[in-house]
């Protein structure tokens, strides 16, 4: 079981994910982890959280990793660092980064698939 993000484009993906951690308690208040970058070629599909998906929330932000302006976001900001990471949602980082926007979803079912698709 888990989430999976499936590449239906012709360009190769960078992608962060956020999802509820429990033991993320910063401030006591944002339980959430954030985690990238997911590289992902076309037509592939990586696992990217384990676990029974079913009805929980997840965040992400997604680019093509040619610089192409293929860009899938949304209205929750946070900060994101250029390298890979790991970490609670609302620790301060002075790494070099860029304000995102990342976009909510529901997963509907214990294996979910997200498809990244050119519109």
């Amino acid at each position: 079981m888990g989430l999976y993000f499936h590449n239906k484009t012709i360009y190769p993906l960078q992608i962060v994910l956020a999802y509820f951690d429990p033991q993320c308690e910063s401030d006591g208040i944002n339980k959430w982890r954030k985690t990238g970058w997911f590289l992902i070629d076309p037509g592939k599909t990586n696992l990217v959280w384990n676990g029974s998906a079913k009805n929980k929330k997840f965040l992400y932000y997604s680019e093509d990793r040619n610089n192409l302006g293929y860009i899938w976001s949304g209205n929750i900001f946070t900060h994101i660092p250029y390298r890979r990471f790991n970490r609670c949602w609302d620790i301060t980082s002075t790494e070099p980064g860029r304000r995102l926007g990342l976009k909510v979803f529901t997963a509907t079912t214990n294996n979910y698939t997200l498809n990244f698709i050119l519109e």
